[in-house]
């Protein structure tokens, strides 16, 4: 395989709790799009209902994949899940810890909250987390 091979995936969250996944690699009956399905679900701790990957191609709106050729598919594609779905979880856990008052590193979280780990009754739900949070007082964001 060439030096230049790369490819891109971005994950979007939903404000229902949903995540869409993103991908160019162009599905031809070798069951990617279920394989990455369940790579997203089970990264970011979802059930696999919560989690669609986008199946049409649109040049101008899908990221970058070198090509859909022999089996690098799954590996580059599903590697390039799993660094979407750390960043989408890194962000989340940023914002969770400004209204948490805690570190990121004290914080877990399940399908439904990030919560901390000491304290999981204190808890922020995942979707309104990445959508924006008031901070300052974080009355109605935090559950406690």
């Amino acid at each position: 395989m060439p030096s230049f091979t790369t490819t891109a995936a971005v994950i979007k969250m939903n404000s229902d709790g949903s995540v869409v996944v993103n991908i160019a690699l162009t599905e031809i009956g070798q069951g990617t799009a279920t394989v990455v399905t369940q790579m997203a679900a089970d990264r970011l701790r979802f059930p696999v209902s919560r989690v669609k990957v986008a199946v049409e191609r649109d040049t101008d709106k899908d990221p970058f994949d070198w090509q859909t050729v022999a089996s690098k598919g799954l590996l580059l594609t599903g590697n390039a899940v799993i660094a979407a779905c750390d960043d989408l979880l890194r962000q989340a856990y940023s914002d969770a810890a400004q209204v948490l008052r805690a570190q990121t590193a004290d914080l877990d979280h399940d399908a439904e909250r990030i919560f901390v780990k000491q304290r999981p009754e204190e808890s922020v739900t995942l979707p309104p987390c990445r959508s924006g949070t008031s901070t300052p007082t974080a009355t109605e964001s935090v559950a406690r």
